[in-house]
């Protein structure tokens, strides 16, 4: 198991501060997720969302694969009913089974720790021990037992959840373990975010080929994964089970490539959510040898979904290196809502940092000459005149703070998730050196007391020991340009366990 992940109250009260945020401009969106309610006080959900985050390069004899769930258990009060007590989870198993045209080929399973009621939501591995198999694209079936105590309304029940995904071996280059087409997740595979949240997730094609270039057709898709669990063959009493949204289809969370966002970066919800099912997307790329191609796709939760609902998300690219062999490869992931949790990194929220969040709303730390910026987090400064950049310590603390500081040629172009510590630490507005391949890197990087590792590479200057500081420029900058300014510092209200927040970003346009 990687991290549990508890609703505690703190989260709850950012959850429903964001509801009340969105749901006044999103209309019909709150009406999404249209749960199946059983006539008992006491209910019980199971919902699963699985990815494998890279295309496995194929070493023509047995491999391990570790296989990444996301596991909710959810056991509520019926609306308007008493229950005085909930079942818990007892424990259970989840099996991962890799299937070569519908045969079963290898499997591996994890035991389902016990857990309390309410609603908790797990990230675990499961490890799978592959045979020699041809490259292409296989099947994976996940089947969640869980165990649920006794309650006021049932006796000890079982409930199952199962879900399918697939994913990929591709051919290596000769006397290597490079795969000749690559394809990874840059950001998290598998992300937990707020009600109405909006997430990025970003994708790496890399054609390591030396000679030959590649042309691929893209497609994304997406489903809801939270439906109706299947009672065990055991069970007695009423049964209790119920889907976190539609028990059967619509509530998929709408998808696009952020390309294709427009300038305001909010990717619209549909006006009728329960019937919505979300097609796939697609999209075609050739690459150069010894190229690669970033990808961005953009999901939404709807803000009426409960903590559990989950889309999870299928990328594929399938085509023809030049010479004419083929190449195929794909990547799986997820979102699923937990309102424990702050709204995902995407484009329109990046500069906002993650200060303060585990309590509230983000709270503005970093400041050029006093100011934060204008809603588009910008400061205009002519050429030339005195400038003053502030990197303030959070207001929950500590009162040294440390922290890592960048600076960007240009404007916020490539959004940057970063998770720890069983939550997230927020989203930088560009990548920085710890994902050297991503582009653009900071072209400044100064720090005090966080890892060395947070500017490796760079060109770094000393810094000051520790936030709250400030750096004045009396001559200012002489030229017309623009760049971007974050930082990431320590911070008591994070809403992770790392204690980590991103500032908010500014963006300096000299003119």
């Amino acid at each position: 198991m990687v991290h549990v992940k508890d609703l505690c109250s703190r989260g709850m009260i950012w959850g429903s501060i964001g509801v009340m945020i969105l749901g006044g401009f999103l209309g019909d969106a709150s009406k999404a997720c249209n749960a199946h309610r059983p006539p008992v006080d006491c209910q019980k959900s199971v919902s699963l969302t699985k990815g494998v985050s890279f295309a496995v390069p194929n070493p023509n004899a047995a491999t391990f694969l570790a296989v990444p769930v996301t596991l909710t258990t959810k056991t509520e009060a019926a609306p308007g009913s008493v229950c005085p007590n909930l079942a818990i989870v007892a424990g259970g198993s989840l099996r991962v089974t890799v299937l070569n045209g519908g045969t079963p080929v290898a499997s591996g399973f994890v035991s389902i720790p016990p857990r309390g009621s309410g609603c908790v939501i797990d990230n675990l591995s499961v490890p799978v021990t592959l045979p020699p198999l041809a490259n292409g694209i296989y099947d994976i079936i996940a089947e969640a037992e869980v165990f649920f105590s006794s309650d006021s309304s049932n006796p000890a029940q079982v409930y199952i959840a199962t879900g399918d995904t697939r994913f990929s071996l591709v051919e290596t280059l000769p006397g290597t373990f490079t795969p000749r087409l690559g394809l990874e997740t840059l950001s998290s595979p598998l992300l937990d975010c707020g009600p109405g949240a909006q997430a990025t997730q970003k994708y790496l094609i890399t054609n390591n080929d030396p000679n030959h270039s590649v042309t691929l057709g893209v497609t994304a898709s997406t489903r809801q994964n939270a439906r109706m669990p299947s009672p065990g063959e055991k069970n007695i009493g009423v049964p209790s089970n119920f889907s976190i949204s539609d028990p059967n289809s619509g509530d998929d969370f709408p998808i696009c490539f952020v390309s294709d966002l427009g300038p305001e970066g909010i990717l619209e919800l549909p006006p009728n959510p329960s019937g919505h099912t979300q097609g796939p997307i697609s999209t075609n790329v050739t690459i150069p040898p010894q190229s690669s191609f970033t990808v961005e796709v953009e999901t939404r939760a709807y803000t009426g979904c409960a903590d559990g609902s989950c889309a999870e998300n299928l990328f594929v690219v399938t085509g023809f290196f030049d010479d004419g062999s083929p190449a195929e490869a794909c990547v799986g992931g997820g979102v699923t809502v937990n309102s424990a949790m702050p709204p995902c990194p995407n484009a329109s929220t990046c500069p906002d940092g993650t200060v303060g969040t585990g309590f509230g709303p983000p709270q503005d730390v970093l400041f050029v000459n006093g100011s934060s910026g204008n809603e588009a987090r910008v400061v205009s400064l002519p050429a030339g005149s005195p400038i003053s950049i502030s990197l303030q310590n959070s207001p929950f603390g500590p009162s040294r703070a440390p922290y890592a500081f960048f600076a960007w040629a240009g404007s916020p172009v490539d959004p940057f998730s970063l998770q720890g510590g069983g939550g997230m630490i927020g989203c930088l507005v560009n990548p920085i050196p710890i994902s050297p391949s991503s582009q653009p890197q900071p072209f400044r990087c100064f720090r005090g007391g966080l890892s060395s590792s947070l500017c490796s590479g760079q060109i770094q200057r000393q810094g000051p020991a520790s936030a709250p500081w400030t750096i004045n420029r009396n001559q200012g900058v002489g030229r017309r340009g623009l760049f971007t300014l974050q930082a990431i510092l320590r911070d008591n209200g994070a809403n992770n366990g790392l204690l980590l927040s991103t500032s908010n970003a500014v963006t300096v346009e000299i003119q």
